[in-house]
């Protein structure tokens, strides 16, 4: 699994852990109430509009350090 942090220029959404950048998606999505990222931007009418960032290699890098 890996961390990824979702995001929009205003607020951060939340840190979702997923084996891929389209089941993060999903998850975010299913935490919004919808059934996933598909159903979520045609039940808005509109594309997928979140920033999406990988940060399972920034988390690794503070482990172990003093």
């Amino acid at each position: 699994m890996r961390k990824f942090l979702i995001y929009s220029q205003f607020c951060t959404i939340g840190v979702y852990h997923a084996i891929d950048e389209q089941q993060a998606k999903d998850l975010c999505a299913q935490d919004a109430g919808y059934k996933d990222a598909k159903n979520m931007t045609d039940r808005l009418n509109e594309d997928w509009n979140l920033f999406i960032k990988d940060v399972t290699t920034s988390s690794n890098n503070l482990k172990g350090k003093s």
